[in-house]
């Protein structure tokens, strides 16, 4: 445990020597924020450079406060998912090309230390920026726009922390196993927008896909799960959940038999 507490501490000195700690968070609250900063003032920034006819009239509606939230969740389903990807795809791939994974595997250290340490910072910087961008959004929503339903709210956040969990298991496990930091990024990126279309087309066959928590997340915060116009819930996220430490058990497994060093590789 004591290695493990070492690793970890390794982590995050390396987060923040890196501005991780910093630029990461930053990114979501600008996201965050512009969503509903944008919905308040784009009607009347239309009307100002509409250059419409005489007497024309354009008509653009306010969205209403969890629409809004919904647009935030959407947001960081693209911009936000690149972004963390994007930081942790080196995670492991950088370390053994500079050497350092084999070094730090010499001491008394398990492969299993050495992941999971990995894994519970980088999920945990993830989390953190995703509540900080969301809570900034949450804030100028009630200001600007009206109340947030807290309930629907705080369980679209959980969703997605979720979601983005999985996929950051995906870039850590592959960073681990490949040789290429980019590749790793690449085919996370690409499963994400493959699962993410598929169960759009097909909803019936993916309906326990990880990839449909963003859908579900965003039918809750509109309401329709509600309503009951969504799908289960549940499934999804015990699928998700036993499909992230499968991934974790096999990338140990097979990360302990791989060459840790650049000259073995």
């Amino acid at each position: 445990m004591r290695g493990w507490s070492v690793l970890f501490r390794k982590e995050w000195r390396e987060s923040l020597r890196n501005f991780k700690l910093i630029w990461i968070p930053l990114v979501f609250l600008l996201l965050g924020v512009a969503q509903p900063v944008t919905s308040k003032l784009l009607p009347d920034l239309v009307k100002q450079a509409g250059n419409l006819p005489e007497g024309a009239v354009m008509v653009i509606p306010v969205p209403q406060p969890m629409e809004v939230l919904a647009g935030t969740l959407s947001n960081y389903s693209t911009v936000g998912l690149l972004v963390l990807v994007l930081a942790t795809m080196a995670a492991v791939a950088g370390e053994r090309s500079r050497g350092v994974t084999g070094m730090l595997m010499a001491k008394p250290i398990s492969a299993a230390a050495y992941l999971s340490s990995k894994w519970s910072a980088t999920v945990l910087l993830s989390t953190g920026s995703l509540v900080i961008g969301y809570l900034g959004a949450w804030y100028y929503t009630e200001i600007l726009i009206g109340p947030i339903d807290a309930g629907l709210a705080l369980q679209g956040l959980a969703l997605y922390a979720l979601w983005f969990a999985f996929y950051l298991t995906v870039t850590l496990v592959l960073s681990a196993l490949m040789r290429s930091a980019v590749a790793a990024a690449a085919i996370t990126l690409l499963s994400a927008a493959l699962l993410a279309v598929l169960g759009s087309s097909l909803p019936q066959w993916m309906k326990a896909s990880p990839g449909i928590l963003t859908a579900r997340a965003q039918e809750l915060l509109l309401g329709g799960l509600a309503q009951g116009t969504g799908g289960s819930v549940l499934l999804p996220v015990c699928i998700t959940g036993i499909g992230l430490i499968l991934l974790m058990v096999v990338g140990i497994a097979v990360f302990r038999r791989l060459p840790l060093t650049p000259q073995d590789s």
